[in-house]
């Protein structure tokens, strides 16, 4: 049998670069449009390798059954996004001169299962209603299911690692799986308390984001036979990545981003706006916030007290990021780590593949160029 998606979500999703390639021409960056359209073509037979394999790979018709938690383990994989992850393991194995085989497909494969079942676990703990433009799993199918439905994905990830045969990135996925929960149970412990607490901040990230696209490179690297100082200049671009895209992320939460389709799309809000506030979590642009406004900083604590931000206090907030260059300042450091990211892959070859993943970094900042404009919203 299959399980019915909710009425409105079951549209398809473009192909992952596309997607990336609609931000970036929306962004006026044409030129990593088109470098991402050309990508597209050339990685196009791996990607629909990463996508089949992550429906056959985790036995997904095995889960459409009358079971929440598979229910909900499916579910999040039917829209894959834009596989920033597994295109970190594809083009990593690549700048070592591998190209797509049965192993490279697995840690592909394993880095998206990560992501998606952090995903299903951030939602709970997070209350989120929307994940991907469409209902979270933890609305549909309820907590508890999504929780399970996450562990289903981690162990089928640990099961696509184990043949490969290396210890070294089995040993390096179970350390990141743990510095991602250590991190997310830092974030909760530390939410609702607005203090602006730089260091708190990166060791977050570095836990959480950074953890598992330093994987996804390293782990790809190391496949390929690199030498250690090569990984580890893949795990210094990793983690670089990792908090430009966090950076985008928390920028995004207030301004918003738009799920696209087609090219001339207009797009959907793919998530409500000033979760992290509601939430109480501090991020790089809260943070900048309470550093440099002593009301704002107090608005953020009022609103994250009650979990909810009245219309006035809205435009408020809007205001006084936008009086104080938060949104800016925080796109500008996302491009200090963006180019930080670029020059880690100095030490390895130059070539398609090193190119290629310098135009996928140049996308994940060119996400926030695309959002819309900072504007009040009641």
């Amino acid at each position: 049998m299959s399980i019915s998606a909710p009425p409105g979500t079951n549209t398809p999703s473009p192909a992952p670069l596309a997607a990336l390639a609609n931000s970036a021409q929306r962004a006026s960056a044409g030129s990593v449009a088109t470098s991402l359209h050309r990508m597209q073509r050339w990685l196009d037979d791996d990607l629909s390798a990463v996508r089949k394999a992550i429906e056959s790979g985790v036995d997904l018709e095995s889960l459409l059954v009358e079971e929440p938690a598979q229910q909900a383990a499916a579910y999040a994989l039917r829209d894959t996004g834009k596989l920033v992850r597994p295109l970190c393991v594809l083009l990593a194995a690549r700048m070592a001169g591998r190209t797509l085989d049965r192993e490279v497909l697995d840690l592909a494969v394993a880095a998206e299962l990560v992501h998606t079942a952090t995903l299903l676990h951030d939602d709970v703990i997070d209350l989120g209603e929307r994940r991907r433009g469409v209902p979270a799993a933890r609305v549909v199918f309820g907590n508890a299911a999504a929780v399970l439905g996450g562990d289903h994905l981690l162990i089928a990830a640990l099961r696509r690692v184990a043949p490969v045969g290396n210890a070294e990135i089995m040993n390096t996925l179970l350390t990141t799986i743990s510095s991602m929960v250590a991190a997310e149970a830092g974030q909760l412990e530390a939410r609702g308390s607005f203090e602006p607490d730089r260091e708190q901040y990166f060791d977050v990230i570095a836990g959480k984001t950074g953890a598992l696209f330093r994987w996804s490179l390293s782990a790809g690297g190391r496949l390929g036979g690199l030498d250690e100082e090569s990984v580890a200049a893949l795990d210094a671009a990793g983690f670089h990545l990792g908090v430009a895209f966090q950076l985008v992320d928390d920028i995004l939460d207030i301004v918003g981003e738009r799920v696209f389709g087609d090219a001339d799309d207009d797009g959907v809000l793919s998530k409500s706006l000033l979760t992290d506030v509601r939430e109480g979590k501090m991020t790089w642009p809260l943070i900048l916030l309470s550093e440099r406004d002593a009301e704002g900083a107090a608005l953020l604590e009022r609103t994250a007290a009650r979990g909810t931000v009245t219309a006035q206090e809205h435009a408020e907030l809007y205001r006084r990021l936008s009086e104080q260059n938060c949104i800016s300042d925080s796109v500008a450091f996302a491009n200090e780590h963006a180019d930080l990211c670029r020059q880690a892959l100095s030490a390895l070859p130059d070539g398609e593949a090193r190119s290629a993943f310098s135009t996928i970094v140049a996308a994940v900042v060119s996400r926030a160029d695309a959002a819309p404009a900072l504007e009040v919203r009641s």
